[in-house]
């Protein structure tokens, strides 16, 4: 698999039902972390446009910026392209990604255009990776926070499975697994889209 691809299955789940989940068999191992990611685009959306999204998110004293590509999705299953790039400080730099195998220039899509501050989505992370067969690894990450778009928020609660190893069908498989025991949703759109 492309390492630049990220593939995973966005879930919703009740709060009360996650506790379920986390005591159940199918889980183990555990990390737990906060973030704040902060969302950009040019005034005009320009990457938005061009299907991309451009985040930095901040765990600790550690910045990162990604760019993220239109993603193909069905049946919950998203899979679009991840170009990561650590940063020294918190503000936006476009140069870098062609390097990481971006094909997109940004520095010429924007054309001068400066990014500027969408919103921001702020949740306590927990990860745990699963070992559901022996080829497939899944990195569970358990999101609980708020988008926050000038005044307007909205709560986050949510499950992503994605494979950090092994194949799209252990994902499938494993995804069932869960909805036979727990009440689970799709969430089919992305935290960039929920914000918008």
């Amino acid at each position: 698999m492309d390492k630049t691809v990220e593939m995973e299955m966005k879930l919703t789940i009740a709060r009360r039902d996650l506790k379920k989940l986390l005591a159940s068999e199918l889980i183990t191992a555990t990390m737990i972390k906060g973030s704040l990611a902060t969302y950009y685009d040019t005034a005009s959306y320009k990457l938005t446009e061009s299907g991309m999204a451009y985040r930095i998110r901040r765990n600790g004293k550690k910045y990162e910026a990604t760019v993220k590509t239109e993603q193909a999705s069905g049946g919950g299953l998203s899979a679009r392209r991840e170009f990561n790039m650590p940063l020294k400080k918190d503000s936006p730099t476009v140069s870098g990604f062609t390097e990481l195998g971006l094909e997109t220039d940004l520095e010429e899509l924007l054309a001068g255009e400066e990014l500027q501050k969408l919103f921001t989505v702020e949740v306590k992370r927990e990860i745990r990776l699963l070992q559901v067969t022996p080829e497939t690894v899944l990195e569970m990450a358990i999101d609980q926070g708020k988008i926050n778009a000038g005044k307007q928020k909205e709560k986050i609660d949510e499950v992503e499975l994605e494979i950090k190893a092994g194949t799209k069908a252990d994902l499938l498989d494993f995804t069932a697994q869960i909805a036979a025991k727990i009440p689970i949703f799709i969430e089919p759109r992305s935290k960039f889209a929920r914000g918008l």
